[in-house]
């Protein structure tokens, strides 16, 4: 039975990713193929010169609406609580007392909100420094708490192993490079 349960869930999983890509892969208000996904769920479709007033009207810049996406999650949601169903009626309590069931069931409920949730928050833009800009930011940040990133360093100076008395090769490497002994002698 857990196969069972396992294909199911996988193959919603799939769907809702399918789904949700095409939704936000296309142009703004959903025209293009969106609009064949919205048909084949059987929901009132939105005329193409409307989509496209209503995504300027409401500054859409990428993805289906919101609420076309949640109606076709709740489409599919239908679909996938048929399959349950089927299944009680095929194994009865053989499937259906497992928690993984109960589980499934409740994912299939809530999939519409869910699903727009995490959809909304995939097309929204995305503010504040991105990219390298931010990566660049933290490390100048936390070179601060790096005890050797504001090292005053002078290149007339060389630092000499208390162990064996080599030079400091290396700058910035405090550990000496024949001996391995620290160049710095913990002071007590």
């Amino acid at each position: 039975m857990q196969g069972i349960l396992d294909h199911f869930e996988f193959t919603l999983k799939n769907q809702v990713a399918e789904l949700q890509n095409a939704a936000k892969s296309s142009a703004p208000g959903g025209v293009g193929d969106w609009e064949d996904i919205v048909a084949h769920f059987g929901i009132a479709a939105i005329a193409r010169v409307e989509r496209v007033k209503q995504a300027g009207i409401r500054g859409h810049h990428r993805g289906a609406f919101s609420e076309e996406f949640e109606a076709v999650m709740g489409a599919l949601a239908v679909q996938a609580g048929g399959v349950l169903q089927q299944l009680d009626r095929l194994y009865g309590p053989a499937i259906t007392s497992s928690a993984r069931f109960a589980e499934l069931v409740r994912m299939v409920q809530a999939l519409a909100k869910e699903q727009r949730e995490a959809y909304e928050d995939a097309i929204r833009p995305r503010t504040g420094t991105s990219g390298l800009a931010s990566i660049f930011a933290n490390a100048s940040a936390t070179s601060r708490l790096t005890p050797w990133a504001n090292l005053e360093y002078d290149p007339q100076l060389t630092l000499s192993c208390p162990s064996c008395g080599s030079p400091q090769r290396t700058r910035l490497i405090f550990d000496c490079e024949y001996c391995g002994s620290s160049l710095f002698v913990p002071q007590t």
